[in-house]
């Protein structure tokens, strides 16, 4: 026989004190006795009795039936039994809290890191209880200092410490961040340029929109006003990194979209970021609506500046960008989608205008024969200062174009270089390769989940 638990305990208590509370009001009401009032509560107390019960006579009855009846046999053998495909690997997750159907018109902000926010249904959010306070392996390859050993396994994916965007740094740190000519200045002219527009003012912030301007500080003012309505306004943003908002679905489709991760360090001691875009689903892609794709790609923003900001706490100084290397191994006719393209631009524009200024370089390898083809249509997606950063790395350079830039020890085995997550040379999961696509399932999840609350959300 089951225990009574403290959750069970609870539920007595509460309609008990309920129940007493309505006695005394009853009694002081001067319109009827004291002994009418205790008439009425012993009808309450009767009543909740059979409420509390009731359901609990009925379970043990049909427990009790049941083992009374002898058990079935087991069918000899299952014919024709269905192939079902594995899940892909989540990271383990801790105590699940359940989700919320839909999700409000606003999110209920913390005004202290310190306390533990609840959680509210996003558009990711699924009729599954949410995951624990995790994140996904891709955000958190740059906990490893060193490169790790074939038995390291896999870095701490624990979450991230709910911290606002752009929060205080050091003064020393104004110093480090490498300004050109008078940047330090003209970075302090736009800072009071835009005093009053709620958003992040760090040095780091303020030298991106700047840099994403060519120094003219009127432009990169209205630069930064648009982006703040974009990522401030709605709140999205600060939901995520506070985690007020239930992000399960978006944490089930990171190992899908984006196939990106960060992982090690170029040889000037600035992050490095992985993406095996021709791997990507965009078969998919052309399924899912531009609006959910937008808010995902608001989640992984602020996934990826959570673990930039983490960094630059441990290394104790300012990092302002990353190296990224984009692998097209993959790409082909299948990536020439419209539709496909068409929410493509819309999450380059989103980037381009919103998180300004965050690569260094980007080298372009393994590029198949169509690249040429695909590159004329998506070049212009991007704004001239980003074409400027990508180099087109020809096939037999790919090694040595990384080692001019990478340790070799950072460098994944499936690249030529020393790098492995466990026994896998392509690192995986910290860089995820979803060769086989999203799975169906998860698709039909995504699209129905947005379509049923959608309606309900802000806008971004």
């Amino acid at each position: 026989m089951p225990m009574l638990g403290g959750s069970c305990l609870a539920e007595l208590l509460l309609p008990a004190a309920i129940i007493f509370s309505a006695h005394l009001c009853i009694a002081t009401w001067e319109t009827i006795t004291s002994g009418q009032a205790f008439i009425i509560s012993c009808v309450l107390v009767a009543v909740s009795v059979v409420f509390l019960f009731g359901p609990w006579a009925v379970r043990a009855g049909a427990s009790l039936k049941a083992a009374d009846k002898p058990p079935k046999e087991a069918p000899a053998a299952v014919e024709s039994a269905p192939e079902q495909r594995p899940a892909p690997a989540q990271p383990a997750a801790a105590a699940a809290s359940p989700s919320r159907s839909r999700f409000g018109q606003c999110f209920p902000f913390l005004d202290s890191p310190s306390k533990k926010p609840a959680r509210r249904a996003d558009a990711s959010a699924s009729s599954e209880p949410a995951a624990g306070p995790v994140a996904h392996p891709k955000f958190c390859g740059l906990r490893w200092a060193r490169p790790p050993s074939d038995a390291a396994g896999m870095p701490a994916c624990g979450a991230f410490e709910p911290e606002p965007l752009g929060g205080p740094m050091p003064e020393a740190w104004e110093a480090m961040l490498g300004h050109r000519g008078d940047e330090l200045r003209v970075t302090r002219r736009l800072r009071e340029a835009v005093v009053g527009i709620a958003g992040p003012k760090d040095p780091v912030t303020m030298l991106r929109f700047l840099r994403a301007r060519g120094g003219d500080v009127a432009v990169a003012a209205k630069m930064y006003r648009s982006a703040m309505d974009e990522r401030v306004q709605p709140g999205v943003e600060r939901a995520f990194r506070f985690g007020t908002v239930d992000d399960s679905l978006h944490q089930r489709l990171d190992a899908y979209w984006k196939p990106m991760g960060l992982l090690g360090f170029d040889r000037d001691g600035d992050p490095v970021l992985w993406e095996r875009i021709g791997v990507a689903p965009c078969g998919a892609l052309a399924r899912i609506p531009a609006e959910f794709l937008l808010r995902h790609e608001v989640y992984t923003m602020a996934r990826i500046q959570q673990s930039l900001d983490e960094l630059m706490v441990r290394l104790g100084r300012p990092i302002v960008y990353f190296t990224a290397v984009e692998d097209l191994t993959g790409l082909g006719l299948q990536h020439l989608n419209p539709r496909s393209l068409k929410n493509y631009q819309a999450l380059v524009r989103f980037c381009e205008d919103n998180y300004p200024e965050m690569v260094k370089r980007a080298l372009v390898i393994k590029a198949p024969g169509i690249f040429a083809r695909i590159w004329k249509l998506v070049k212009h997606f991007f704004d001239k200062g980003t074409r400027d950063k990508i180099q087109i790395v020809g096939a037999r350079d790919t090694y040595d174009t990384l080692c001019e830039y990478i340790d070799p020890e950072w460098i994944p085995e499936c690249y030529g270089g020393k790098l492995r997550v466990g026994t896998n040379e392509w690192c995986e999961p910290v860089l995820p390769r979803p060769a086989g696509g999203i799975p169906e399932d998860l698709l039909q999840e995504v699209l129905s989940t947005w379509a049923r609350i959608a309606p309900s959300l802000k806008s971004l």
